[in-house]
């Protein structure tokens, strides 16, 4: 019989007083280092002949469909840190994808290999 009073004593305790705590305040301190830099991801250099030369400066294979005006499409795959020259390519578009990822670069080379006078767009 004492235990059933001294339970119910304690329930009635714990319905009647409230409990509760607040959480105010919280301090930490995490040290992230991230290096950026300016290389691009997919390099187009317009070479003084007239070409382009594609490079992949990231650490995954890149998938490329390059096309030229005037040119058929070239599908290629580049590993990291390989480039591809494209022939004769003066207005161009660069579809790259990769894992999780892609771009389009456009772009004009303005040089003509021919007679050595500045291209008009």
């Amino acid at each position: 019989m004492i235990r059933k009073i001294f339970g119910l004593v304690l329930i009635v305790l714990a319905l009647t007083l409230p409990t509760f705590s607040t959480f105010s305040y919280y301090r930490a301190q995490r040290k992230v280092t991230i290096e950026i830099g300016n290389d691009p991801m997919i390099k187009v250099d317009c070479l003084g002949n007239g070409s382009i030369k594609v490079t992949n400066n990231m650490d995954t294979i890149v998938h490329l469909q390059v096309t030229c005006k005037h040119c058929k499409t070239e599908i290629e795959t580049l590993y990291p840190g390989e480039n591809i020259t494209i022939e004769h390519c003066h207005k161009y578009l660069v579809v790259a994808s990769w894992e999780n990822g892609g771009a389009t670069i456009r772009g004009h080379c303005c040089c003509c290999p021919h007679n050595k006078r500045r291209c008009r767009n």
